[in-house]
């Protein structure tokens, strides 16, 4: 009785490589568009956690609390760029600036700068929550966009609550 080997040959192991890989072919852009999707669903959710959590503590210790754009997190840039990160801080002096008296709750750098545009609308740079949860002044509306389309929005109306709207239909990234 000849004894039966097992294994593959070299032609079936080129046939399978060959299908992984038009495969892998395939699924990798796919794949990428995933990963973007879920980078820019975390920092959504970041911001929205951060002004919530601001907006508690405004209440809690009946103090302002201010959330702002910041690339160096030594105070905020004064303007509608979030894509760096952004900073909380109990505004004890009511200056609006974060400086010695105050008292920094977070910080959040953004680690996906390339992939995502972060900013805000053109009249309101920061949020100032006041001791009663509410921010007063207009709307301030951060948009998170992917490739110059507008992948979501995190509101802030003028009681201070936070919400993320996604658009219906494919939408230009509005300019900051």
């Amino acid at each position: 009785m000849r004894p039966r080997h097992h294994g593959f040959t070299l032609v079936e192991l080129l046939a399978t490589l060959g299908v992984l890989s038009i495969v892998a072919g395939i699924g990798t852009p796919a794949m990428a568009g995933l990963l973007h999707h879920m980078h820019a669903n975390a920092e959504i959710g970041v911001l929205t956690a951060d002004l919530a959590a601001a907006r508690m503590r405004s209440v809690a210790h009946a103090r302002p609390v201010v959330a702002c754009p910041s690339s160096t997190f030594a105070g905020c840039t004064g303007d509608t760029d979030w894509q760096t990160g952004w900073m909380t801080f109990e505004d004890r002096n009511r200056n609006r600036r974060f400086d010695g008296d105050d008292i920094l709750l977070s910080v959040h750098q953004t680690r996906y700068r390339g992939i995502l545009a972060v900013r805000s609308t053109a009249g309101r740079t920061l949020v100032r929550y006041q001791p009663d949860g509410f921010s007063a002044g207009s709307n301030l509306t951060v948009s998170f966009c992917l490739a110059e389309t507008l992948y979501a929005q995190v509101i802030v109306n003028n009681a201070g609550r936070a919400r993320t709207e996604r658009p219906r239909t494919r939408t230009t990234c509005p300019a900051g």
